[in-house]
């Protein structure tokens, strides 16, 4: 399996375990334990946000990864209409979209920590050089 494979393979199982937990009946419903349901709708799109941006690596289309996920947010309040026991509100909503904002932020201050340490290291090793 290829590096470009396996980033595709977890990128689509982000998404489809977002999409589970988005519209899975109340009786099977997951939940932290830890947060109330907004809580809860801003962990799982904070996790989805920092993996998928952390996974796509695309330099010049940080937005479009926040609008996407926020557009996927949408879909699924949308969708739980159509699913037993499941309502959408605009209020989770909101919560996904500030879980997206959040783990967009976290996964961007990682990449810059991540960059200046890579870059520290560089500058503090000396190249070896051929005999």
């Amino acid at each position: 399996m290829t590096l470009r494979t396996a980033r595709a393979s977890l990128f689509f199982a982000t998404l489809l375990g977002v999409a589970f937990l988005s519209l899975v009946p109340p009786p099977y419903k997951v939940t932290s334990g830890v947060f109330d349901n907004h809580g809860d709708h801003a962990l799982a799109y904070f996790a989805a946000a920092f993996t998928i941006w952390v996974l796509a690596g695309m330099r010049g289309r940080r937005a479009l990864i926040f609008l996407a996920l926020c557009i996927f947010a949408g879909l699924m309040e949308g969708c739980q209409a159509l699913s037993p026991g499941r309502s959408p509100a605009i209020s989770d909503f909101l919560a996904s979209c500030t879980g997206v904002a959040l783990g967009c932020v976290a996964a961007f201050v990682t990449e810059l920590v991540a960059e200046r340490l890579a870059g520290v290291v560089r500058r503090t090793v000396a190249p070896v050089r051929g005999t």
